[in-house]
């Protein structure tokens, strides 16, 4: 098994990793659909790419009513809009859409197109080790404070 490993300090911003994920899940190149994005954060001056940590305890998952999340995607059909996945995610890794529908990385590939674009290596596809874990939940720490920091 491998997981998507990230590494703010190697970002640079560029979004191509954006631009990517948006292309692989609509044919389009873009922002608004890409399950990655980048947020700036001011305080550290960073660049940090927020995807899905893949947590073992899906608080996303155990809170929908519906029960819309199929093999770690979210089935469009199914999903009702309550963005109770959104406030549940610990790590600000799922987001709402303009239309009210909840984004998130499903690790689409066995090739993720975010981490094969990825010029600095901010994105990686690691195969998961115990290191590959407790860095994620390094990340995981970073991004609860991130979202605790920059919540409205």
């Amino acid at each position: 098994m491998k997981r998507l490993l990230l590494d703010p300090e190697q970002c640079t911003g560029c979004r191509l990793c954006q631009m990517a994920c948006n292309f692989q899940h609509t044919g389009k190149f873009g922002l608004m659909d890409a399950r990655v994005r980048i947020v700036d954060d001011s305080l550290d001056e960073a660049s940090i790419p927020v995807l899905c940590l893949q947590c073992e305890e899906k608080h996303c998952e155990a809170v929908c009513p519906v029960g819309a999340f199929e093999d770690g995607a979210i089935n469009e059909d199914v999903c009702i809009g309550c963005l109770a996945c959104v406030e549940a995610c610990p790590y600000g890794c799922i987001r709402p859409r303009e239309d009210r529908s909840p984004v998130r990385c499903n690790v689409c590939t066995d090739d993720p197109p975010c981490a094969k674009i990825c010029p600095s290596g901010a994105i990686r596809f690691v195969e998961d080790s115990l290191e590959t874990r407790y860095r994620l939940s390094l990340m995981g720490k970073y991004l609860k404070d991130l979202k605790t920091r920059y919540a409205p």
